[in-house]
């Protein structure tokens, strides 16, 4: 097998452009998220690498042209951290090599980042494959692995695959500036919503309204990110807290949370799920999050608030972290005002500032 090194990359997006895919014909812009699944090749059996695999591609058609986008993590697997580094698409005895467009390699193999870091920041790198294709329900795919050693990637066997849509289950996505009536084109948080909300990370408060200024609480924000760290429900029923229904969305995503040492409580029996998020908690428990899915932060800029002796203890380190990454910001007058409340507008920019944005 080819050998490669390649760039630290957290999460991958690899993007399939094919033709066609239109199910009313039209050639207007249509948007879905359609459930997708990995199974070993040659047999119906989940892949391994299912695990590492968020289970909805989003798909876009407009004028007889589809684009597949699929989001891979890394995962461990027999003692070692494997990353997807490359798709090669092959069906029908045509192979074809994805073409990566939003990656940018420096010196020694490290990764440019939109956030002017190198090596160590997460980056989304896009990979795109053309072929004329009517809609396929199942694509044969070869995973190209690198095991992550250090700020290095050490190539290990490809993997061949089968990709399994449920065309069945797609669900129509509506443009997000027309449905959310509380999201407008020129509001500062559009795109960070639109990528937040197609990407499968958040929802909308209902089917018109995303609540942009509306205060995000813990159950919310837990939830997105087991959502990004494509967790399995079924191993977190039940509730640990006394204030967590059993049945409620974010039970399971409390509960994955609580057992990743992620949450920041004075209680032992209770968590507030439906309690706004300050600055700092929000901070604390983001900053675990990037280190269980093994993202090194590189500091780019010292900081200093105006406000460090109002920060509590716990999230001190957190919020210098984030900070220095320049994943947050303090304010105009140099206070990080760690008590204020944070809107899920803010978050989705967070999450947009991590995983969305091109490097240029």
């Amino acid at each position: 097998m080819k050998k490669r090194i390649l760039s630290l990359v957290l999460v991958m997006v690899f993007t399939f452009t094919m033709t066609a895919f239109a199910s009313d014909g039209s050639d207007e812009l249509q948007k879905y998220n359609v459930p997708v699944h990995l199974e070993k090749y040659g047999s119906t059996e989940l892949s391994d690498f299912d695990d590492a695999f968020r289970n909805t591609a989003y798909v876009e058609t407009e004028a007889g042209d589809t684009t597949y986008t699929l989001y891979f993590s890394d995962m461990p697997l027999d003692n070692k951290t494997v990353r997807v580094s490359q798709v090669v698409f092959n069906n029908d005895e045509v192979s074809i090599d994805a073409v990566r467009t939003a990656s940018k390699l420096g010196e020694n193999n490290e990764i440019t980042t939109n956030m002017g870091g190198s090596a160590s920041m997460p980056i989304i790198s896009d990979f795109v494959i053309k072929r004329a294709a009517d809609k396929e329900d199942k694509m044969e795919l070869l995973l190209q692995l690198d095991r992550v050693k250090g700020n290095k990637l050490e190539s290990m066997d490809d993997q061949k695959v089968t990709l399994v849509f449920d065309w069945s289950k797609a669900e129509k996505i509506i443009d997000r500036i027309s449905i959310f009536t509380d999201v407008k084109k020129d509001d500062w948080f559009k795109d960070a919503v639109n990528y937040a909300v197609e990407a499968g990370m958040f929802k909308g408060k209902t089917a018109t309204e995303f609540a942009p200024n509306e205060n995000i609480t813990r159950g919310q924000l837990v939830t997105v990110l087991g959502r990004i760290a494509n967790v399995n429900v079924n191993e977190f029923k039940g509730s640990k807290f006394s204030d967590v229904p059993a049945n409620a969305y974010y039970a399971p995503y409390i509960n994955w949370a609580e057992e990743n040492k992620l949450l920041h409580s004075e209680s032992l029996d209770e968590i507030a799920p439906n309690g706004a998020l300050q600055r700092q908690e929000m901070a604390y428990i983001l900053n675990g999050f990037l280190k269980l899915q093994g993202m090194k932060l590189k500091s780019t800029r010292p900081i200093n608030f105006g406000d460090e002796d109002e920060i509590d203890d716990y999230a001190v380190e957190a919020v210098h972290e984030l900070a220095t990454a320049k994943i947050v910001n303090g304010s105009e007058d140099g206070d990080f005002n760690p008590t204020d409340n944070f809107t899920r507008a803010q978050f989705a920019q967070v999450l947009y500032n991590i995983y969305g944005k091109k490097a240029d």
